[in-house]
């Protein structure tokens, strides 16, 4: 079996969490309330983010973009949509804390409004949606929006997610 892909997911893991020698806590879900509104999530993006996601993902059109840009205007660490993964988990998984196991993500809808490139300071607040319990699992809708350092709306999105209540 090829080791790969847990590489792959500890350097995306070690950006979307910040990562830490150990998990402090899991993330409650208990107490979420619908239309609550959690704590934002400030982060400014620097270009060895943008080159770690690239190799995290190995997508080599991604890797070669930046290097084929002819047009000066075009910044150089201008970033992945997809990176919107990680700014948007930031949002509703803090630092120390990871999500509880036993999880199965059910799905996720991103809008990309604007680009974002190396430099540029995210604001995400995310906003609970539904959380609920049902049968033994708790449900959980989360929506996001995403803002840079000019106040620019650069993203939305929805994540749910379904989590076994005996984890909490």
């Amino acid at each position: 079996m090829d080791g790969g892909w847990s590489i792959r997911r500890s350097r995306f893991t070690m950006l979307c969490t910040e990562a830490s020698s150990h998990v402090s806590e899991w993330v409650r879900w208990d107490g979420l309330r619908p239309g609550q509104s959690l704590q934002p999530s400030v982060w400014r993006l620097t270009g060895e983010e943008v080159a770690s996601y690239v190799q995290a993902v190995e997508d080599a059109a991604i890797a070669t973009a930046g290097a084929e840009r002819s047009d000066p205007a075009v910044p150089a660490h201008l970033a992945p949509p997809m990176l919107a993964a990680v700014y948007c988990l930031r949002s509703f998984v803090a630092q120390d804390m990871e999500l509880p196991p036993g999880g199965i993500h059910l799905r996720q809808l991103f809008r990309f409004l604007a680009p974002i490139q190396a430099g540029d300071t995210l604001t995400t607040v995310a906003t609970v949606e539904q959380c609920r319990p049902r049968g033994d699992k708790t449900w959980v809708a989360l929506s996001t929006r995403t803002t840079n350092q000019s106040g620019t709306l650069v993203s939305t999105s929805r994540f749910t997610g379904v989590w076994p209540r005996e984890s909490l």
